[in-house]
């Protein structure tokens, strides 16, 4: 199709809003560098894009980025944290069982539109790290990340903030979309020492959409 004389503004004019209105924020641009990689994340920060769900106190939010220079489709992000005592749904660490929790697997389920058989994902944590949130971050050390993703750990240190990591979606038939959802296990404490039974974290649906403007 012909693009509008006008297209081009109409492009810039929603980048701006989008950015105006809080959609895209400042943030890693590449998760492992943290601070060294700030910029504008294109990753949904509110919208129907973004979706959020909360179990015993640990926010799990989902987004994606559609690539259609990309045989995998989409890429999605998933930021995990406690909560602060001033959100709704949060719990004291006496109520919920923990100070501090480590995840320990994750469940992932892929649909396409038009039906089929969803396609499931399971594995040990998340592309290779075990992130041990706390109230206000998480805790890096050899047990969250024992293949030294973040560079060598002289020391274990407490990160503010949530934990955010990357990945892709897997393949997609051109033209398709479709939806991402699952759950997640962590052990109250740490895996090594757990101080309580696991238990499971919703993962809420986020939809894998073809958008009508890409940046």
């Amino acid at each position: 199709p012909v693009a509008s004389k006008d297209a081009v503004l109409l492009w810039l004019r929603e980048y701006t809003r989008r950015l105006l209105d809080g959609v895209y924020g400042v943030g890693p641009i590449v998760p492992f560098m943290l601070h060294e990689s700030k910029g504008i994340s294109l990753f949904p920060l509110k919208g129907p894009e973004r979706t959020h769900a909360v179990t015993r106190s640990v926010r799990i939010a989902s987004s994606s980025i559609y690539m259609p220079e990309h045989v995998q489709g989409w890429t999605y992000s998933i930021r995990m944290r406690l909560l602060r005592p001033d959100e709704d749904g949060y719990m004291t660490p006496e109520e919920r069982g923990f100070r501090r929790c480590q995840l320990t697997t994750r469940h992932w389920v892929i649909e396409k539109d038009g039906g089929g058989d969803p396609q499931h994902v399971r594995g040990r944590g998340v592309i290779g790290i075990f992130p041990i949130l706390t109230e206000g971050g998480w805790v890096l050390n050899n047990l969250s990340d024992p293949h030294r993703q973040y560079g060598y750990i002289a020391e274990e240190k407490e990160l503010k903030g949530e934990f955010i990591y990357q990945s892709c979606t897997g393949r997609f038939p051109q033209g398709k979309e479709g939806s991402f959802r699952g759950d997640m296990n962590f052990v109250p404490n740490v895996e090594v020492a757990p101080k309580g039974n696991e238990f499971q974290v919703e993962v809420k649906a986020f939809p894998l959409r073809i958008p009508k403007y890409l940046y």
